[in-house]
């Protein structure tokens, strides 16, 4: 009876709400073609996590290599700076433990993220068929100057026997986390970028990374090289109350898995909040994406990113509906697929 109670307060307060505050699309249609104008954007997710640790500069480096944008994950640190970096811990990957928000950025510096993806790639590797490794190999993303060996030649298992100092991996030892200004000094203005703003705690701790992201960006005179984006629509907000020139990109999902109280799933995945954030960009779950659903979001003017797309046969599906670009941890993948249904990306 009380879960009963429960769940028709939360479909009042949702219907109250809506009634309150119907969805707006405001998307700055022009700005957007000026900032992004290629037809289709590949997106590396977190950088290329398949080849290089994820949300390093030597992932970024891959995807810039490979002409893709990519999105990376900002937060800050106890001493105030933005780094990059996905969870609010750093055991995932890092040699570190404990919450990214209780150290310095010169402690931070001291930690090393590359070896933990050693393990990680050779994985990846051993689920790859050989001629997926020959592939990456003429691409120039596994082998280190060491191998000497001729991938035309060799079995999947002669390659898997190899030593790791074999694979550009073991290079990859001794990677820092980067700070946001640092990607930006780095990337700015040559691929885009999707800065992806993340705050563990919401309300105004979240509000302030959000502003403070936005005033980097606008002391770097990238505002019309980037775009930022947020699962909270009040984070996007504050990007816009700060410099309104910044694009602004909405992230959601159907958010089945996620620990949020029903009525806050709804509001999220159905872009309530939309006068709030005033999103040019949507990207959305892979989930949510169908035929219908990116013609209704392209009739509203939005340029359409969804993630994380890995499957190439689902990439090539979401193509075929017309999506802007594809956020993938298989980034390579996207372009190869794309350049085999249309041609290389424009």
């Amino acid at each position: 009876m009380f879960i009963l109670r429960k769940y028709v307060l939360y479909l009042l307060f949702v219907t109250l709400f809506i009634s309150e505050c119907s969805v707006t699309h405001n998307p700055r249609i022009q700005k957007v073609k000026e900032v992004l104008p290629q037809e289709f954007l590949p997106i590396g997710h977190r950088g290329t996590r398949v080849f290089a640790p994820e949300n390093t500069m030597s992932a970024f480096r891959f995807a810039a290599k490979l002409g893709a944008g990519f999105e990376l994950d900002t937060m800050e640190c106890k001493s105030g700076e933005l780094i990059v970096i996905h969870d609010y811990t750093l055991e995932r990957t890092t040699n570190g433990k404990g919450k990214v928000s209780d150290f310095t950025l010169q402690e931070l510096k001291q930690l090393e993220a590359g070896s933990y993806f050693i393990p990680i790639f050779q994985k990846k590797l051993s689920e790859m068929s050989i001629e997926e490794i020959r592939l990456n190999a003429k691409k120039g993303f596994l082998f280190s100057k060491k191998f000497k060996g001729n991938i035309d030649k060799m079995t999947k298992e002669e390659v898997l026997s190899l030593d790791v100092s074999n694979f550009l991996v073991s290079e990859f030892k001794g990677e820092k986390i980067p700070t946001l200004e640092e990607v930006l000094n780095e990337f700015g203005g040559k691929v885009p970028i999707d800065i992806e703003i993340k705050s563990e705690k919401s309300g105004e701790s979240a509000i302030q990374v959000g502003t403070k992201v936005a005033k980097l960006v606008t002391e770097k005179k990238l505002e019309n090289k980037v775009f930022i984006t947020s699962f909270n629509p009040y984070v996007l907000e504050a990007v816009k109350q700060t410099n309104p020139n910044i694009l602004r990109g909405q992230i959601y999902s159907s958010f089945e898995d996620a620990e949020l109280a029903y009525y806050k799933k709804v509001i999220l995945r159905n872009l309530y909040l939309n006068s709030k954030a005033e999103p040019d960009i949507l990207a959305m779950g892979r989930e949510l994406v169908n035929e219908n659903y990116v013609k209704e979001m392209h009739s509203y003017g939005y340029k359409l990113y969804p993630w994380t797309v890995n499957d190439p046969k689902e990439m090539e599906e979401f193509i075929r509906y017309g999506v802007d670009g594809i956020i993938s941890d298989r980034v390579d993948l996207v372009i190869d697929v794309y350049n085999k249904i249309k041609g290389s990306p424009k």
